[in-house]
C-alpha cells in the first residue's frame, strides 16, 4: 500500500537560525528553489512517503509557482527524481460549492502530459451535503469526466506512455459508489479512486451495510471490482483520496485499497490544540507554545499589540529555559514556569501545564530515530512559527509512515518477460502483451488477487509495473544488457520491505547478483531445494508457482489478507 501526501507548500529553510530566529539567505533570495521539503531533510532512501499528490486548485493559488511548474516540469520543482511517483487531481474540494468543474477534460490531461505527473486524475465533481438536491448531477458529471479522459488517453500514443488515469467514483451511499464503480470498470479503468470519504466515518461491522462509512464504501465498491476480476482476469488498484487512519489499514489492505493520501499527520502538528508531538513510543504529547514576540517572520504582533521589552524578555527567558533543560541543567519545574508566565504575558488562557510537565519528563524528542529529532533537537517539541512546526510535522510523518509499514509492509512480486508476446500493434499494458505465453499466465493468475505490487523485468523496457503500456517486440535475454538493470533495480527495489522474482537464466543470475550485492530482502524461485530434478527448468518454474503464491501469502500480515487468500 502505497502512502502518497499532498503537496500544500509543505516547506522549510533547511539552513534556518533556530537560536536567532533568521531565515538564510538562501531562503530570502528564492525559497521556491531553495526551501526543503520533506524528502529534501530525510533524503529519498529515508523518506516517509512513497509519492505526492498535487492538486490544480492548490498551485494555481499561486500564478509564479504554477508558471513554474508548467515551465520545469513537476518533478524538478519538487527537486524529485523522475522515479519518484507524483500523482495529479483537480482538488475537488476548492470548487465544491461551484455548479460544475471549473475545468475541461482536454485541458487537465495536457496538463498532466506537460507537467511529467506519473498518475492523472479525472475531474470529479463532490457530492456534498449542501448539494444533496443536486447528488445525482454531480455523481453523473464525475463519470462523464471519466469517460471522456479515458478515450482522450486512448486516442494518442503520448497519453497511454507518459501518465496513468485514475477514474473517480463519487456518491452518497455504498450503492451509489458500487454503481460508479462499475461504470468505470465497464469504460476500462485499473485504476479507481474513491473521493468524498474524507469526512466520512470509518464505521463499524454493527452499521448497515448501505450507510456512507469509510469501511462500508470500501468493502461494497471492492466487492464489485472482486467480481470483474474473476470474470476478465484483470486486475484493478483503488486509491482512497484524503484518508489516513491507521486503526483501519489492514481492513483497507484487506479490501483491495493500493495506495492513499492525507497531510493529517503532518497538520496535526500546529492544527491539534494538545497533541502535537507523535512519539515512537506510542504516545502523543503537547508541543510547548513560545509563539513569536515580534511579527518579523509571521503573522501579525500576538493580540495585536506592540512588543514590550519585558514581553522580550520573557520571551527570551522561556526559550533559554528549554534549551537549559535539554543540556540537563534546568529542572522541569523551572523550565514550566518560565513558559506560563511568558503564557500569561501574551494572555494565553489554554491550561496546559500538566501536558508540558508529561512532555518535558518523558524527552520524547531523546528518543526519536529520525532526521529532524537528530538534527533540531528540542526545538522540534517547541511550537513556534513554521520552521519548528512543519518539522515537528515531519517528525509526524515519520512516526506514522513507521507504525504505517509495521501494519502493511511493501511487497513487490515480479518476473522475467517472455519471449512469447501479443504482436497486436500499438500500446498494451504489460500483462497483457505478455499473457500470449502459457508460462506468464500460470505467473499472472497466480498474482493479480494478491495484496502486492506486481511488475515484469524486461531487457527491452527494465523493469515495469504490470499496467506500463508498451510496445511490441521481442524480450530476448542479452547477457550485455541485463547486467546494466542492477542500478536501475536498486533504485526501484530498495523501498520494498520484502521482494519475490520468480524465473529462469539470465534474469535469475542479475537478481541473485542484486540480492547478494544490496542485501534486500528478495526471496527468488524456482529453488533448487523444492526440486527434486537435477536443473531448474520451465517445468520447475511451473511446478513451484503453488510455493511462489504461499511464500507471499505468508508474508502479507494475516489481518490484511482477503478472505480469498490462504496457505
Amino acid at each position: 500500500m502505497k502512502y502518497f501526501i499532498p503537496e500544500w507548500d509543505d516547506r522549510v529553510d533547511p539552513k534556518y537560525d533556530f537560536i536567532n530566529d533568521l531565515h538564510s539567505a538562501e531562503h530570502n533570495e528564492n525559497p521556491f528553489e531553495n526551501d526543503a521539503y520533506i524528502w529534501d531533510i530525510f533524503g529519498l532512501e529515508n523518506v516517509p512517503i512513497d509519492g505526492v499528490l498535487v492538486s490544480r486548485m492548490k498551485i494555481v493559488e499561486n500564478k509564479s509557482k504554477f508558471q513554474q511548474i508548467l515551465e520545469t516540469g513537476i518533478h524538478e520543482f519538487l527537486h524529485l527524481p523522475k522515479a519518484f511517483e507524483v500523482m495529479g487531481d483537480c482538488g475537488a474540494w476548492g470548487y465544491a460549492d461551484q455548479e460544475e468543474p471549473p475545468f475541461k477534460t482536454k485541458e487537465i490531461l495536457d496538463y498532466y502530459i506537460k507537467c511529467g505527473f506519473d498518475y492523472g486524475v479525472s475531474i470529479d465533481h463532490l457530492v456534498v451535503p449542501a448539494y444533496r438536491e443536486h447528488k445525482e448531477k454531480r455523481w453523473k458529471i464525475t463519470l462523464d469526466n471519466a469517460r471522456e479522459m479515458f478515450e482522450l488517453w486512448q486516442s494518442k500514443d503520448e497519453y497511454l506512455q507518459s501518465v496513468r488515469i485514475i477514474g473517480v467514483a463519487q456518491g452518497w451511499d455504498v450503492d451509489s459508489y458500487k454503481r460508479a464503480v462499475k461504470e468505470l470498470l465497464r469504460i476500462g479503468y485499473d485504476y479507481i479512486g474513491l473521493g468524498g470519504l474524507a469526512k466520512a466515518p470509518t464505521g463499524s461491522e454493527s452499521e448497515k451495510k448501505e450507510t456512507k462509512t469509510l469501511l462500508n464504501v470500501v468493502e461494497g465498491t471492492w466487492l464489485t471490482a472482486r467480481k470483474w476480476t474473476n470474470e476478465t482476469g484483470r486486475r484493478i488498484d483503488f486509491h482512497i483520496f484524503g484518508v489516513a487512519r491507521l486503526q483501519v489499514i489492514s481492513e483497507l489492505m484487506k479490501y483491495g485499497v493500493t495506495s492513499f493520501d492525507s497531510a493529517s499527520f503532518l497538520r496535526r502538528a500546529w492544527l491539534s490544540a494538545r497533541n502535537n508531538y507523535f512519539g515512537v513510543d506510542g504516545e502523543n504529547y503537547s508541543a510547548i507554545r513560545i509563539p513569536q514576540a515580534s511579527a518579523t517572520t509571521g503573522r501579525s504582533p500576538i493580540k495585536k499589540n506592540m512588543v514590550t521589552a519585558k514581553l522580550t524578555e520573557l520571551e527570551r527567558n522561556a526559550l533559554s529555559a528549554m534549551r537549559s533543560f535539554d543540556q540537563g541543567r534546568r529542572p522541569t519545574d523551572e523550565v514550566v514556569r518560565a513558559v506560563l508566565e511568558y503564557d500569561r504575558a501574551i494572555g494565553e488562557r489554554r491550561d496546559l501545564e500538566k501536558y508540558y510537565k508529561e512532555t518535558l519528563n518523558n524527552m520524547p524528542w531523546k528518543k526519536c530515530p529520525c532526521t529532524i529529532c537528530k538534527e533540531i533537537g528540542i526545538d522540534v517539541i517547541i511550537f513556534r512559527g513554521n520552521n519548528r512546526n512543519r518539522r515537528r510535522g515531519f517528525h509526524n510523518t515519520f512516526v506514522f509512515y513507521k507504525k504505517l509499514r509495521e501494519v502493511s509492509p511493501r511487497i513487490f512480486v515480479f518476473t522475467g518477460c517472455i519471449r512469447i508476446t501479443d504482436e497486436r500493434s500499438g500500446l498494451l499494458p504489460a500483462f497483457q502483451r505478455y499473457l500470449s505465453s502459457s508460462v506468464f499466465k500460470i505467473f499472472w493468475d497466480n498474482v493479480l488477487d494478491l495484496p502486492v505490487e506486481v511488475g515484469v523485468l524486461s531487457p527491452k523496457f527494465g523493469l515495469v509495473d504490470w499496467n506500463k503500456t508498451i510496445p511490441s517486440g521481442h524480450c530476448a535475454e542479452r547477457e550485455s544488457e541485463l547486467p546494466f538493470f542492477i542500478e536501475e533495480l536498486k533504485e526501484k527495489l530498495n523501498r520494498y520491505d520484502k521482494i519475490f522474482f520468480i524465473g529462469l537464466g539470465l534474469y535469475k543470475d542479475v537478481i541473485s547478483k542484486l540480492k547478494e550485492e544490496t542485501g534486500l530482502s528478495i526471496e527468488l524461485f524456482p529453488k533448487t531445494e523444492l526440486t527434486e530434478g537435477e536443473k531448474l527448468d520451465i517445468l520447475e518454474y511451473t511446478k513451484q508457482m503453488k510455493d511462489f503464491r504461499k511464500a507471499i501469502i505468508s508474508a502479507i500480515p494475516e489481518k490484511c489478507r482477503p478472505q480469498s487468500l490462504s496457505i
